[in-house]
């Protein structure tokens, strides 16, 4: 499993800011709704887009999940060119097999890891990745919280000159009221009539510019109050990997007392049964020693037997 995760790290944090981007089919993010009129708002949305790119490296890291990814219609698959493969230069594929082989060799040594020891080596691995996922998280935060300080500078510098704004439209208006109480010449109403026009148009678009500025500062509070409670959840995360870890290295602690204890265990009953073969050979080698002699002795009472009954023979001849 902690393999896969891996695989999806690399990738994730390999493809950038394209990995993350929206469906071409799906909505757009309302981010790209906001008003791109203010350079001090654009300051912002770009804050925030980095801070969006720095979430989703962070949501890589912290989550495994993978979408099912369905095969697309019979009919498009059809009609959809064949798929070319990838070009990678020497180096590059260097890389990638020296990367495989990594992988693989990792993966056959955990293989013959013993429970205790593979436990302990992926509560490790655990820990890692919370503390590489909360490093992320904070980095985002980070990002965040500047965000959302320029917002709340933008803010407030789009109220000043909306206020400012409205102000001058109410004083064109006052005048032109007040031309038209005069009864002023024509061409002085018409000039005042178009200074309240282009005022009202200003005014228009600076309460346009306000209620963006509004909108993206909303969006950058929850924006750090996602980021706060992401880094809230990775720091539990990691006391829990933490407390994990601190069991596995116990339980295998212990599984190495009983490990040494068994084969000192074994080390001995082997030395003990050598010790036993040893006076079993020797033993037999006793035997086989005093047998050899019996049957040398045997043979030669045999010898003085058959000896002695020749003789016996040879007097019964003679008389």
């Amino acid at each position: 499993m902690k393999f896969q995760i891996h695989a999806l790290l690399a990738v994730a944090l390999a493809s950038g800011a394209s990995a993350f981007a929206p469906s071409a089919a799906g909505p757009a993010r309302p981010m790209t709704e906001l008003s791109m009129a203010n350079t001090k708002e654009n300051d912002v949305l770009g804050t925030l887009g980095k801070s969006a790119m720095s979430f989703a490296a962070a949501s890589a890291l912290a989550f495994s999940t993978v979408s099912t990814v369905l095969p697309p219609a019979p009919a498009l698959a059809a009609k959809a060119p064949p798929a070319q493969p990838e070009k990678v230069d020497a180096k590059t594929a260097k890389k990638i097999d020296a990367a495989k082989a990594k992988a693989a060799a990792e993966k056959e040594a955990i293989a013959k890891m013993g429970k205790e020891e593979k436990e302990k080596y992926m509560a490790k691995q655990s820990l890692d990745l919370s503390n590489a996922s909360l490093k992320e998280y904070e980095k985002f935060l980070s990002d965040s919280k500047g965000a959302e300080s320029k917002a709340a500078k933008n803010l407030k510098s789009q109220q000043k000159t909306t206020a400012s704004s409205e102000a001058k439209l109410k004083a064109a208006s006052a005048k032109l009221k007040a031309a038209k109480s005069q009864k002023m010449p024509t061409s002085a109403i018409k000039e005042l009539t178009a200074i309240e026009a282009a005022q009202k148009t200003e005014t228009s678009t600076e309460v346009s510019k306000l209620k963006t500025a509004k909108s993206t500062k909303e969006k950058a509070v929850k924006t750090v109050q996602d980021g706060k409670n992401a880094v809230k959840k990775t720091k539990d995360s990691v006391k829990k990997d933490e407390k994990r870890v601190k069991k596995s290295e116990k339980e295998f602690a212990k599984f190495q007392k009983r490990d040494k204890k068994a084969k000192a265990k074994a080390a001995k009953a082997l030395e003990k049964e050598k010790k036993k073969l040893q006076k079993m050979q020797q033993e037999a080698k006793k035997l086989a020693e005093k047998k050899s002699s019996s049957e040398k002795e045997l043979k030669q009472k045999a010898k003085a037997l058959e000896a002695e009954k020749k003789a016996i023979e040879k007097m019964a001849t003679k008389k």
